[in-house]
């Protein structure tokens, strides 16, 4: 059993604050592994985003194999046992875990459904290595970002306390690798990444401030070797954050931002509790709303704010997917203009302490065609160019045009190249020219541009998959023109978080999960239309079946889901989706053994010689 201990954190905070909570005062744990430490980035989210969670369990019950939240640093503390109690973890290394989303899909399920629980001859069967080790009493087991893990209950009852933790580099990692993923998925992202960058830059801009005032105090105690040290230190991560904010505004930003609605009229007033309606992303500035069919879901006809409709983000949108009427608005969550003051602000910091760092840099409050340079798509503006192609026929029923694919698809979806003579639709640009709907949309009212791009965007999406793959491994920032087309190429199969008010977009296999259970079971998917044939070869997406748990629903990618019946929403608008506990289901086995072995392994006790080592598995 997994429960928040939400009722208690009020109490954990004061007694933190007053130095009654062990773990903060007793010198247990270094102060970087504590939550809220000294390296933990959501501290700037505390009253956003809790953590803190206690698992409850005993012998052969487990948890699906699976990663930690947007690539946050786990850490497990084994708190209680009874009558020899442990646990037993099976883990991959960071970089291991686009190969192991490949391998679950290989195996037809998702890893990031969280719906498989691993046997250890798949664990073999994987080629990865895979470090094993048990967790007694007393014992604090550190999870690393983005580690693939799966835990084992094993003898009596044990308590565990586990907390996460993020730092610069996960950050930087969820924001190019993991929410790509959450994005097509559709797995909620939970702790507001982008809204972390933006807090922290924001804190840090402060704090390097304050350090610049220590060393022009004569009143200062510190010495001036340390402060210069600090100085540094900060100055360098805040540049980084910099970097991450500005990819963050690239795919926000739209020169028309003014004209559109706001749902709060300055920074300091904006309430950050919006999340798209079909993959679950955090709404950081940028997203489309529809308000009439959050009132006909709702059944009321009471007046709703800006950003209480139904919501999907940017990228979303320009996936085709959205609202069931189909018109949406693109609305912004404050003035971008704020947003440019405390970037520029941040600039301004740094370069009074290290000016060669930022020397590339330049303002942006006063310098708008700077926002978006070469490096970024431009996902908002390419969202904006969907919505006026379908603004053009909002007063009558949108015509349908041929695709060279020989069927007929929304006219809005279709993209026409003059000297091919020939137009296609998104689905078929994604597997004919490996090309991404926002880029397609960009340059569509460039003809000699888009007619270059296609000619010659098959074979560069080909020489950069390996690049692409060699970024996912280590983190580092990629290429998010090549980065689109392969993650929604690879990662088909999603499940929308509000699929009532929903429509699933040109790229989705869409499934609706109608009871839970970690024993897997097949479902049928007939085939579509917008079915990607002739991906490249080392593509492992989802594949014509699937083992998933429970029983699912299928939703394809047709024009027709617009016609699905309308379910009330209880409450109004479900905003986030939040589990209190998981209840695992008696196995269907003859023994009392964990569904982590079949009859072809061995019992899990012989599995670690010894405690608390770590070792590969072998047979």
């Amino acid at each position: 059993m997994k429960t928040k201990p939400s009722d208690c954190m009020a109490k954990m905070r004061n007694a933190r604050t007053s130095g009654q909570l062990g773990l903060s005062t007793s010198s247990v744990l270094p102060s970087d592994l504590l939550p809220h430490g000294t390296n933990d980035y959501l501290k700037y989210l505390s009253s956003d985003v809790q953590t803190l969670m206690c698992y409850l369990g005993v012998g052969d019950t487990f948890t699906p194999f699976h990663k930690d939240l947007c690539a946050s640093s786990g850490q497990n503390l084994m708190c209680y046992t009874e009558n020899g109690g442990s646990s037993f973890w099976f883990m991959t290394e960071s970089s291991a875990a686009p190969s192991m989303a490949a391998f679950f899909q290989k195996m037809n399920e998702e890893l990031d459904f969280e719906t498989h629980v691993i046997t250890t001859k798949e664990l073999e069967q994987s080629g990865l290595k895979i470090y094993i080790a048990e967790q007694t009493l007393g014992d604090l087991v550190l999870v690393p970002p983005r580690s693939c893990h799966q835990v084992i209950n094993n003898g009596g009852i044990t308590m565990k306390t586990s907390w996460s933790r993020m730092t610069l580099k996960g950050l930087s990692n969820a924001l190019y690798h993991e929410l790509p993923v959450y994005h097509r998925v559709c797995r909620p992202e939970t702790y507001k990444v982008k809204l972390n960058i933006y807090r922290a830059l924001h804190r840090q801009t402060q704090m390097l401030r304050e350090l610049q005032q220590q060393t022009s105090s004569p009143h200062s105690n510190r010495s001036s070797l340390t402060v210069n040290s600090d100085l540094e230190r900060v100055a360098d991560d805040l540049h980084h954050l910099l970097e991450l904010l500005d990819d963050v505004l690239g795919e926000e930003y739209s020169p028309k931002h003014q004209d559109m609605l706001h749902v709060s009229q300055s920074d300091t007033c904006h309430q950050n509790d919006i999340c798209c309606d079909f993959c679950g992303a955090d709404i950081f500035q940028s997203f489309f709303e529809c308000i009439s069919c959050a009132l006909h879901l709702s059944g009321t006809d009471d007046e709703m704010k800006i950003g209480d409709g139904i919501v999907v983000c940017p990228l979303c949108y320009v996936e085709g997917r959205g609202c069931n009427c189909g018109i949406m608005n693109p609305t912004q969550c404050r003035p971008f203009g704020d947003l440019l003051r405390a970037r520029d602000e941040a600039l301004y910091a740094i370069r009074e302490v290290c000016p060669d760092i930022v020397k590339d840099h330049e303002c942006l409050l006063g310098n708008l065609n700077s926002i978006i340079s070469a490096r970024h798509v431009g996902v908002f503006i390419a969202a904006c160019v969907l919505y006026e192609r379908r603004r053009m026929f909002s007063d009558i029923e949108e015509p349908l045009r041929m695709c060279l694919s020989k069927h007929e698809d929304s006219h809005s979806a279709i993209i026409y190249c003059s000297l091919c003579h020939v137009g296609r639709c998104t689905t078929h640009i994604l597997e004919g020219y490996h090309t991404h709907a926002a880029l397609a949309f960009l340059m569509s009212n460039d003809v000699k541009a888009w007619h270059s791009y296609h000619k010659e965007s098959k074979a560069a999406f080909r020489e950069g998959c390996a690049r692409i793959q060699h970024d996912e491994e280590t983190g580092a920032r990629p290429d998010f023109h090549l980065k689109l087309a392969y993650v929604a190429s690879k990662f088909r199969t999603c499940k929308s978080i509000n699929p009532n008010a929903t429509i699933p977009g040109w790229y989705d296999k869409c499934i609706e999960l109608t009871s839970a259970s970690v024993a897997s079971s097949p479902f049928y998917r007939s085939a579509s239309s917008s079915e990607l044939a002739s991906l490249p070869s080392d593509f492992q997406g989802s594949s014509t079946s699937y083992h998933a748990a429970g029983t699912f629903g299928v939703h394809e990618s047709f024009p027709t889901t617009r016609n699905r019946p309308s379910v009330p929403l209880a409450n109004g608008k479900k905003r986030r989706f939040v589990m209190d506990f998981v209840s695992v289901p008696p196995l269907p086995c003859n023994r009392p053994s964990s569904s982590m072995f079949d009859d072809t392994t061995t019992r899990i006790g012989s599995l670690v010689s010894a405690p608390h080592s770590c070792s590969r598995i072998r047979y």
